[in-house]
């Protein structure tokens, strides 16, 4: 019995760092994807911007 709870322990021990370490790895991936949604905003923004003065140079 005794055994059995020390292999239980050892489990709950792998399994808790290895959710530790995917949480840790998905806040870097989420800080890494809104850093590319951040950009991916600024671009769109300057895309747009040069759109409408390339329509501006077209009209006149």
């Amino acid at each position: 019995m005794k055994e059995l709870l020390a292999l239980l322990k050892e489990v709950n021990h792998i399994l808790r760092e290895e959710r530790d370490s995917t949480v840790r790895a998905t806040k870097q991936m989420v800080g890494k994807l809104e850093g590319v949604a951040l950009r991916c905003d600024a671009n769109r923004r300057r895309l747009d911007m040069l759109r409408e003065r390339v329509q501006s140079l077209a009209n006149r």
